[in-house]
């Protein structure tokens, strides 16, 4: 099978690979790739492996901190949880950081910043997990701004 490319100087013409489909698409981690000079070649892709995220459980209120970036915490337990978003300037956390926080228990689970920390989520719900089994996202969007998605309790 002939595969027609169509470049700035024209068309380029070769013949699929090993690994490739009739139609053209490759599979088995394959790809083609064309260089600067238009020359195409056939490359091995890497394996992409998912990351294990292995749950951190917290049991009593807590602030956030670097190691949970990415990160999934359940919160269990009957007590009520107070989860703090810190200042910048108590811990400076990445740009992007994000956290998903999951109630598990049937404790309470509050977000609370920092002072000087600015919370943006829904005007019509609290800062509080809605009730055991649901989760929210906390995603740090500039140095002291972050956002909030997920399942809070309504006003």
């Amino acid at each position: 099978m002939d595969i027609h490319v169509p470049t700035l100087r024209g068309v380029i013409k070769f013949e699929a690979y090993p690994n490739s489909r009739d139609d053209g698409e490759v599979s088995n981690n394959k790809a083609y790739s064309v260089d600067s000079n238009g020359v195409m070649t056939y490359n091995e892709l890497p394996e992409l492996v998912p990351e294990e995220v292995v749950p951190i459980e917290k049991t009593a209120s807590f602030q956030l901190a670097l190691v949970q970036n990415n990160g999934f915490i359940r919160c269990t337990g009957a007590a009520a949880k107070v989860v703090t978003v810190p200042l910048e300037a108590t811990l400076s956390l990445p740009l992007g950081f994000r956290v998903d926080i999951a109630q598990e228990g049937s404790g309470s689970v509050t977000i609370t910043p920092e002072g000087g920390v600015t919370l943006y989520f829904n005007v019509n719900n609290t800062l509080v997990i809605k009730n055991e089994n649901n989760a929210i996202v906390l995603i740090k969007e500039s140095e002291d701004e972050w956002s909030i998605f997920g399942a809070l309790i309504p006003v």
